[in-house]
């Protein structure tokens, strides 16, 4: 057929054809985003939702829990974003060229006994350490790739992502006490008005115009710190069972418990002291562990009769 015999493409055969080869699958950079994008969202939200409604309302005649209220709320604010900073910035956690020329003379060839060679980084990565598609790096002790953190969390980060998990399970909650003070105002709990508290029967409410936006707003928020909350509330219970056993997530779910020792032991590798741990929980600050992350003790056998 001759080029001016062919037939125009139409807009609906172009239409017809984007439809037909669409890709829904996100990619690792939009899922990291939306993870960040949330998180941001929940604690700026929750922030001017608790400031300039909840609190002003419920306490408006109270000014002692008023000043109250409003410290713990920055408290909670300022402690989850420098853990998160804690836990985003912390680029010790690489496996780099120079990891094995820490231990091992430049003059030795051979993979190191074992360690392993990452065929993505092109180099030797040591004992418990990962690659991450998402960062593109090996990691040293890796546990997960936190999406609402933006990275991997590993031997020198985790100490603030456990303090991170807490604070935002804590103020989840915090969040869901203030709302459901401020709803109950309106829907009681001891009338039929508690099935306003489920979204739908809320959304028609307000079509009628039985109540208003900022309540079916409110209510929405809640129902996301709701789920919030239990997720890392699980995050958080998860961190502090495997740090007990001295294990990754990895190694926990294929139940390879090669580095365990006692529970105090597992606690300072990660923290660095078990006196610092109170510390941490009121004071974002950074704190050096006295391993590196790299040479590990593997726990030994018992043997039977001694």
């Amino acid at each position: 057929m001759e080029l001016r015999d062919r037939k125009p493409v139409s807009l609906r055969d172009k239409f017809k054809e984007h439809y037909h080869n669409r890709d829904f699958t996100p990619t690792k950079t939009q899922v990291s985003s939306f993870g960040m994008g949330f998180f941001g969202f929940m604690v700026l939200s929750l922030l001017l939702e608790a400031q300039l409604v909840l609190v002003p309302t419920i306490y408006n005649e109270d000014a002692w829990r008023f000043w109250l209220t409003t410290g713990l709320i920055w408290l909670t604010f300022l402690e989850t974003v420098s853990n998160w900073y804690l836990s985003y910035w912390d680029v010790k956690n690489y496996v780099k060229g120079e990891t094995r020329a820490k231990y091992f003379s430049s003059e030795m060839t051979e993979t190191p006994p074992g360690w392993r060679t990452c065929p993505k980084c092109q180099v030797d990565a040591p004992p418990r350490s990962h690659h991450c598609n998402h960062c593109g790096k090996c990691i040293l002790k890796r546990d997960q790739h936190c999406f609402f953190t933006g990275s991997c969390i590993g031997f020198f980060n985790q100490k603030y992502f456990v303090v991170f998990s807490f604070y935002v399970a804590l103020g989840s909650a915090f969040a869901i006490y203030l709302q459901i003070l401020y709803l109950s105002q309106e829907f009681s709990f001891l009338s039929w008005d508690i099935i306003t508290y489920f979204i739908p029967v809320t959304f028609v409410q307000w079509l009628l115009g039985n109540t208003t936006l900022d309540k079916l707003l409110i209510i929405v928020h809640m129902y996301l710190c709701i789920s919030t909350m239990c997720m890392a509330t699980f995050v958080f219970l998860w961190q502090i069972l495997i740090i007990t056993y001295g294990a990754t997530s990895f190694e926990a779910w294929k139940q390879i418990f090669l580095y365990t020792h006692s529970a105090a032991d597992n606690f300072c590798s990660v923290f660095g002291s078990l006196k610092v741990i109170p510390i941490l929980f009121f004071f974002p600050i950074k704190v050096e562990q006295d391993s590196d992350g790299i040479m590990w003790e593997v726990k030994r056998k018992r043997v039977k009769g001694h």
